[in-house]
């Protein structure tokens, strides 16, 4: 029994046929933010993730919801785990060169600490 473990992955049955969860799966959230998306008219958009499973997995949720809705990603970017100021910078800059005002984040709180630090730096 797990109260944290959210990975969609873990839904399958015939891999982990005793797993058990207090907390819903990831696709869940996948699915409320592309109805999100889709109900503000929100057509273009960035998507960031953490370097984890959750990250990875949200996005590869994200997208599959995504799939014929019309809604294009601008660009899809991952925080690293490592200290790397200058990918830390680049994502940033990727994010302001954009023409999509709406970022979509997959990511745990210290991942988003590390890139909102970088967003408030570069003004």
């Amino acid at each position: 029994v797990s109260y944290f473990a959210s990975c969609a992955c873990l839904s399958d049955r015939s891999k982990y046929p005793t797993f058990l969860r207090t907390v819903p799966s990831d696709a869940f959230q996948a699915k409320a933010m592309a109805r999100l998306l889709r109900l503000m008219g929100w057509t273009w958009v960035g998507v960031i993730s953490g370097d984890d499973a959750y990250g990875k997995s949200g996005v590869q949720l994200l997208l599959q919801e995504l799939q014929g809705s019309g809604i294009c990603i601008d660009y899809s970017e991952i925080i690293p785990k490592s200290f790397a100021p200058n990918r830390m910078t680049r994502i940033v800059e990727r994010m302001q060169s954009s023409k999509a005002r709406v970022v979509v984040t997959f990511a745990i709180s210290p991942d988003m600490e590390v890139l909102l630090k970088e967003v408030v730096r570069q003004n």
